[in-house]
């Protein structure tokens, strides 16, 4: 059962019933076509990449490792980044995924063995992950909530952190039951799915959207979200004006605070309860088509210091200059995978990215700008590139991480809730 949606009292964004609908069924045909060489064909959700050999098909070994990859995630940081660290980390010291040790762990010894890791796993800063690897943002946050999340789910659960979610009737009942350090509606969402996903738990409540950068991206893009923007320096703290070149605080901005993804999630899980669709295939449609082929529409660029800054003295330099490319000048020569997007005649905005993972406010940079050209690659065929690239790193990765130990043929992933494979 769905919860209803309940009005904060903050200025809420308007929401489109029509349009999500249709963006909703466009995002779970795309994933559920996956098999079938479709939009999002050969693509694998990280949690099945990375999911490790011995923990497969063994349900307690499964459940200590979602849990603790749900316990590290924050918008913050990418998830398939964390799952494969994760992945290292269990390699290394499997013995901090058991709660009842977690809960007994000091938070420095806990980020020490995070250290360890990540010399072993990126000796050469790879990614410009140092110290923790993807962790090392906020290395001693993370170290000090698991371990008291993993005191309050060994007290208050018995250490089965399934106790969460078992016999409730809704998603808000599940977030009632307890207040786990870090962990909102978002990553609730996905440690639900997950679970849910490898039959660990029983469906017996809607789970929302999972409102990522992705999610509001799709939503605001395609009109199902509206937000009343204001120039981005009227939005930023004056903390986070540094973040930005002075020369782009003109743009239009909306800030994207937790009451409002609460908000837009629990409007989701009406919606998805009301045309009988799976939060999981629209999660996971729209987070991969968001950052396989929406990051690649050159109005969704910006530019920064990446490669010259430690994160936390990252700035944006530069966003796509949309009338350069109302012109023609700016546009790859690739072809036009706009054209034959299921979402090209609802999509009308461009939205970067890098702005909302360090600041928490969505830029809206104008009108979607259509690429001066009749070429439309065939569909089946887009992800091709996509597929032999992950495909790649998937197996140069477990070959690193795992060279004594051969997958067994006959092994596979438990199925998906419904709409899986």
């Amino acid at each position: 059962m769905a919860a209803k949606v309940k009005n904060t009292g903050a200025a809420m964004p308007r929401l489109n019933k029509e349009r999500g609908e249709f963006l909703f069924r466009n995002l779970a045909a795309m994933w559920q076509g996956r098999h079938n060489g479709g939009y999002l064909g050969g693509l694998i959700a990280p949690q099945q990449e990375h999911m490790p050999y011995d923990a497969r098909g063994n349900s307690e070994l499964t459940l200590r490792f979602l849990t603790f990859a749900a316990l590290v995630m924050r918008g913050s940081v990418r998830s398939d980044a964390v799952l494969a660290f994760v992945h290292e980390f269990w390699l290394c010291r499997p013995e901090y995924f058991d709660l009842a040790v977690l809960a007994k762990t000091r938070p420095e010894d806990l980020l020490e063995a995070f250290r360890t890791t990540a010399e072993k796993t990126y000796p050469q800063r790879i990614n410009g992950f140092v110290g923790s690897g993807p962790l090392s943002y906020k290395a001693d946050e993370f170290a000090r909530s698991l371990v008291q999340n993993g005191k309050i789910i060994t007290r208050e659960f018995d250490g089965d952190p399934r106790r969460i979610f078992a016999g409730a009737k809704s998603f808000a009942e599940v977030m009632s039951r307890t207040r786990l350090n870090g962990i909102g509606t978002k990553i609730m969402s996905l440690w639900a799915l997950w679970l849910l996903e490898f039959r660990l738990i029983e469906e017996s409540f809607t789970v929302p959207g999972v409102v990522d950068f992705h999610f509001m991206r799709l939503l605001t893009a395609n009109g199902v979200v509206e937000f009343e923007t204001r120039p981005l320096r009227e939005v930023i703290t004056q903390q986070n004006q540094k973040r930005f070149s002075p020369h782009l605080h003109h743009h239009h901005a909306a800030r994207v605070g937790q009451k409002i993804t609460d908000y837009i999630a629990y409007w989701s899980a009406e919606l998805l309860e009301e045309l009988g669709l799976s939060s999981y295939d629209v999660s996971h449609g729209s987070w991969f088509h968001s950052r396989e082929f929406c990051k690649r529409y050159p109005g969704n660029r910006a530019t920064s210091n990446r490669g010259h800054a430690r994160r936390r003295d990252l700035v944006i330099t530069g966003f796509a200059d949309l009338e350069a490319l109302r012109r023609g000048i700016g546009w790859p020569d690739r072809p036009n995978y706009c054209s034959g997007c299921p979402l090209a005649s609802t999509c009308k905005l461009s939205i970067p990215n890098v702005s909302y993972y360090r600041t928490g406010v969505l830029i809206v940079l104008g009108p979607r700008v259509k690429q001066p050209t009749t070429e439309s690659p065939i569909i089946t065929d887009l992800p091709r590139d996509f597929r032999k690239l992950r495909e790649a790193k998937r197996l140069e990765g477990l070959a690193r991480k795992q060279p004594a130990v051969k997958a067994p043929e006959d092994r596979q992933l438990p199925l998906l809730l419904s709409g899986g494979p």
